[in-house]
Parts: C-alpha cells; structure tokens; sequence
C-alpha cells in the first residue's frame, strides 16, 4: 500500500512537470505614480517627452526621445497633461478644484499659476482639458466659458475659453476666437469662432 501511495507521488509529480508554466514578473523602474496606462503624451517645444498621469497624486516623466535621458517628479493633482517651451519651462493642465494651468521650472518647483477656469457641477469639473506651448513661449489653456443657464438659452452651445499665462509671471490675458485669437471673440466647442 505505502509502494502505491508513493508511485502514486512520483506519477503525480511527473505530469504537473510535464505540464509546468514559467511565470514571470515585470518590475517596472519608473516611479509608483506614473501610469502609462492612463497616461496622457506630449511632446514640448524644448523636444522632450512628457508622459502625464493625472490623480490625486499627479506624477510628470519628462525623458528624451530614445528614452536615455529622464526626469520626472510629483505635480499638482488632476493633471491632464503636461508640456514645455523651449525654454524648458514646464506647464500642466489641472482640473478639479485646482482649476488652474501650473507652470514649473525644470526641476518641477512650481512658479506660477493660472486660475482662471471656470468649473462647477453646471459645466463640469474638467476644465483646463489640456495644455500646450505657443512659439511665443507663451502657455495655453482650454477650459469653458461662463455662459447663462442653458434653459434660459438652450440655442447656444459650450463654448470653449483659451487662456494665456506667461512663464515669467502674472497672467497674460485671455485669448478668444480659436483659430484667430482675438480677444473679443468666443468661440464654439465644435467649430471656428462665430463671424
């Protein structure tokens, strides 16, 4: 009885070796923050990489294109992405409460920001949605405009709000009118500024 029980062992033992799986683990080298999953990929006006990962914990991961060379670091929360100018200035979009385009050095200390954006449960909590870098070096922001409640004019639609900050400090201004720019103008969510 005790021979069968351990033939019974050794052929139990045979198969599963027969059939063995290799596992594996991927470690990743990266901070616990980034996400690539649901990160957000822009490229800045200085040629780096920015990968985003937006949260209560933002992180921004700024690397070369060959991805030899990177720096990254925690950022304000709720960041939708993140970019530079060629200056190297970096500057992310975050919504929620913060409601703000964040602009950093490039060793990520924050030195200024910019409020402006509009953000509540009528509009939504999302504004600035993104963030990028003009040639002027110059930093703009999308977010919504205050508009009447819809049913008191249900024919006008969201419209959408660039706002300008400076790197060097103090808010430059709001732009209107996508794609012209100017100032007096607004322009629709879905198309170019009305005439």
């Amino acid at each position: 009885m005790r021979r069968m029980g351990i033939l019974g062992v050794l052929l139990l033992t045979a198969v599963s070796a027969a059939q063995a799986e290799t596992l594996q683990q991927i470690i990743s080298r990266e901070n616990v923050l980034l996400n690539c999953a649901q990160s957000s990929l822009t490229v800045g006006r200085d040629g780096m990489v920015y990968v985003c990962t937006g949260g209560n914990n933002s992180f921004v991961l700024r690397l070369t294109r060959d991805g030899k060379d990177k720096f990254g670091g925690g950022i304000v929360y709720a960041a939708h992405n993140a970019t530079a100018n060629a200056d190297g200035l970096i500057a992310s979009a975050n919504a929620h409460f913060a409601h703000k385009v964040t602009i950093y050095d490039r060793t990520l200390a924050q030195t200024h920001e910019q409020k402006d954006f509009l953000v509540s449960d009528a509009v939504g909590w999302d504004a600035p949605g993104h963030v990028e870098a003009g040639a002027s070096g110059d930093f703009y922001g999308g977010g919504p405009t205050p508009r009447p409640h819809p049913a008191h004019q249900p024919d006008r639609q969201a419209r959408l709000r660039l706002r300008r900050s400076a790197p060097a400090g103090g808010p430059a201004g709001t732009r209107r009118g996508l794609p012209c720019l100017r100032e007096d103008r607004d322009v629709l969510s879905y198309g170019p500024a009305p005439a």
